[in-house]
């Protein structure tokens, strides 16, 4: 029969010194802009030397002697070896955060977040610290900060973890709405099998003024949900605006349904701009093989 300790005068001290570290870093964090100040001024001394000799980060190290944080001296040591050792040095920071109770490291400041973001190691801790930033974040963001959000979300995408890319792409989006934004949340949505979400990502940026890639890209879309008329539609804008991409993506499908005449043109024209392009030169020698092509999984009987 297990038994139940009462929280007495020790549990009580238990408790409050569980407590201590989170409080003791929210009110510590000004005391930490000087570090994150003396760090700046030492990477950017570092770049300035342009390949010469490094040199050590004595006022931040100072600056930050007995202060007890884990976490941003974890922070420091992965920002300083970054410089030093000219790699990744996250791990520690990423362990850290690993460790702390679920909302504890968010005591961290909005600075101190991105900062954090692109000190961190690809994976899904620095995934979640992007999503942290992205809502901490108020009032314009830097050129730099959405470059940080957009690798993160590029990463999770390129490691297969697309809900988690989603959860970063979407934001941004929201944020910043552009061609470049909107391209990558709907190529995430589309390979979660998510058509819908897509195509209101890609309907929604058209209607501003597309590219040719847009285009290709809702085509695209449509495609891989079974819409082939809609597909074409697509495609055929992207081509009229010069996409090969699309033009190649309408032979194609000319050639499934075995119109060789139509897709050896498409082929002809592509192979004109680009002699190399590999997918052009293997339709063109199966357009010259005139026979009922095996059946293809998307057909446009199915308009």
């Amino acid at each position: 029969m297990r038994r139940t300790k009462r929280c007495g005068a020790r549990g009580l001290i238990a408790l409050l010194l569980l407590w201590v570290p989170c409080s003791a870093g929210s009110q510590d964090s000004e005391d930490w802009t000087a570090v994150w100040d003396a760090v700046g001024d030492w990477r950017a001394r570092v770049e300035s030397e342009q390949g010469g000799v490094i040199p050590e980060p004595t006022k931040a190290r100072e600056l930050a002697t007995g202060r007890g944080d884990s976490l941003r001296s974890a922070l420091l040591g992965a920002l300083i070896g970054e410089v030093v050792r000219g790699e990744n040095s996250g791990r520690s920071l990423e362990r850290e955060i690993q460790i702390l109770p679920p909302d504890e490291h968010w005591r961290l400041t909005s600075r101190e977040s991105w900062m954090a973001l692109d000190a961190l190691p690809t994976g899904s801790v620095r995934s979640e610290v992007a999503r942290r930033c992205l809502e901490v974040t108020t009032g314009a963001w830097s050129p730099a900060q959405i470059s940080s959000a957009y690798r993160a979300g590029v990463e999770a995408a390129e490691d297969l973890r697309l809900e988690e890319a989603i959860s970063i792409q979407q934001p941004l989006h929201d944020r910043v709405a552009e061609e470049w934004s909107a391209f990558n949340l709907a190529l995430s949505l589309r390979r979660t099998g998510l058509y819908q979400r897509a195509d209101r990502v890609l309907d929604e940026q058209i209607a501003k003024g597309a590219s040719a890639d847009l285009y290709s890209q809702r085509g695209l879309n449509s495609l891989g949900s079974g819409n082939v008329k809609k597909a074409r539609t697509h495609l055929g804008a992207a081509l009229a605006r010069g996409s090969m991409d699309a033009a190649v993506m309408l032979a194609r499908l000319d050639l499934a349904d075995g119109e060789f005449h139509s897709a050896r043109a498409g082929f002809r024209a592509v192979l004109a701009e680009n002699s190399t392009n590999a997918w052009a030169r293997r339709g063109w020698g199966v357009a010259q093989v005139q026979r009922p092509l095996p059946q293809s999984p998307v057909r446009s009987d199915t308009k």
